[in-house]
């Protein structure tokens, strides 16, 4: 499975191992352990489309209809602010 940049379509990872039983929160555990950079899965979205809604952390590859050649679309999650600028909890 490749996982590219959802804007730039530049390949971020191959993740190899995984089921079709296998979440998306698996997916991105995988990716953050091949990433350091991305290991928070909180601040993680996989799509199937690069304009697409994020999927469902609970969802399986087998569901989703993903297989080993699939490629799925990575956007970086950015921090919630509230007004005055300092981060939500």
């Amino acid at each position: 499975m490749e996982v590219v940049h959802a804007r730039s379509n530049r390949q971020l990872c191959t993740l190899r191992g995984l089921s079709a039983s296998s979440t998306v929160r698996d997916v991105k555990r995988a990716l953050g352990l091949q990433r350091r950079r991305y290991q928070d899965v909180n601040r993680q979205e996989l799509r199937l489309e690069p304009k697409g809604k994020g999927l469902n952390n609970e969802d399986t590859l087998q569901k989703l209809g993903v297989g080993n050649g699939a490629m799925l679309y990575f956007k970086v999650l950015s921090f919630r602010t509230t007004k005055g600028g300092a981060p939500c909890r």
